[in-house]
């Protein structure tokens, strides 16, 4: 479902998971999610983007990363943490099958084969991504980031 929420920024709900998409110079996405999710992002998407914002390391806001950086020429943005989490084989494989499992279970759909997570642009507080600056809101995970749209006046966070 497309949601137009101002002129320049869009949600797409596709299932559990909300994608921000703000349109400006770049277009920017916040979020990556499960693969599935990603792959229906695709089907619905009217943009393409500049950047993918990952969140936080957990397995269902990375496992979008396999898809949307495959389908599209996109630059994938997250914090340190997830770019070293990335890098260790274990902590991917664990990704990547409880992304399997939870894209079978809910969405009815197989997952990615391999989940290949690579960080392009590494972020941390006061960076900017496109015209979104990005905060550091460390909650359930350490390297939990957020986004702030400023001309809209808006916080994206999850």
């Amino acid at each position: 479902m497309f949601i137009e929420l101002t002129k320049s920024i869009a949600l797409y709900k596709v299932g559990l998971v909300d994608y921000y998409v703000v349109k400006g110079e770049e277009v920017v996405i916040f979020e990556s999610d499960l693969s599935c999710s990603a792959e229906r992002l695709l089907e619905e998407l009217d943009v393409e983007p500049d950047y993918v914002i990952v969140s936080h390391g957990h397995f269902d806001h990375v496992g979008g990363v396999a898809i949307l950086e495959v389908y599209l020429d996109v630059k994938i943005a997250a914090h340190p943490a997830v770019a070293e989490l990335a890098g260790k084989e274990k902590v991917i494989n664990s990704c990547g099958a409880d992304d399997a499992e939870l894209c079978r279970n809910y969405y009815k759909k197989e997952g990615v084969d391999e989940l290949n997570v690579s960080v392009d642009l590494e972020v941390t507080e006061r960076g900017q991504v496109g015209e979104l600056e990005i905060m550091e809101t460390p909650s359930h995970s350490k390297d939990c980031i957020s986004v702030y749209p400023r001309r809209e006046n808006a916080v994206f966070c999850e």
